[in-house]
């Protein structure tokens, strides 16, 4: 009799033991594959480029972009480059909304080629201009996080 009740106790505490390790291993898997999203711009004699990269271990998720100039926002490039008053001839954009950057990946959301007046353009010249973002950190067994 006392040894049933030892092996009843005994399985009850391998069971509890096994449920906590097991949700242990869960925050660890959580954990380690969380995206870490940034924006950033390059400027070199190859012309000018906005990028948004992905320096974490997960996949990150783009929900939306707004894109601004002097704190209005505008419905696409061609306006935005309308509202600074510079003549932008040829650049690539890069639908970036609901975009699933890898990890360790980048993506460029507007390359513009050299260009006369592209030093009008960089941030932090005469007109202020802003790309703010909204991504979701996407896990494998959570879902997405806001």
């Amino acid at each position: 009799m006392i040894t049933a009740i030892s092996a009843v106790f005994i399985g009850v505490c391998a069971i509890g033991i096994s449920l906590y390790e097991t949700s242990l291993i869960r925050q660890a898997q959580k954990g380690s594959v969380w995206p870490a999203l940034g924006g950033g711009y390059s400027y070199s004699q190859d012309g000018f480029s906005y990028l948004f990269e992905n320096a974490g271990v997960g996949p990150a998720i783009i929900e939306y972009i707004v894109l601004t100039v002097d704190g209005e926002p505008v419905e696409d490039w061609s306006q935005f480059f309308d509202k600074l008053g510079i003549g932008i001839g040829n650049y690539l954009v890069t639908q970036a909304s609901g975009r699933i950057i890898s990890p360790q990946s980048r993506v460029d959301i507007l390359s513009i080629p050299p260009q006369e007046n592209i030093d009008e353009f960089v941030p932090g010249s005469s007109r202020g201009w802003m790309l703010k973002f909204a991504s979701a950190r996407c896990m494998m067994i959570a879902g997405c996080l806001q």
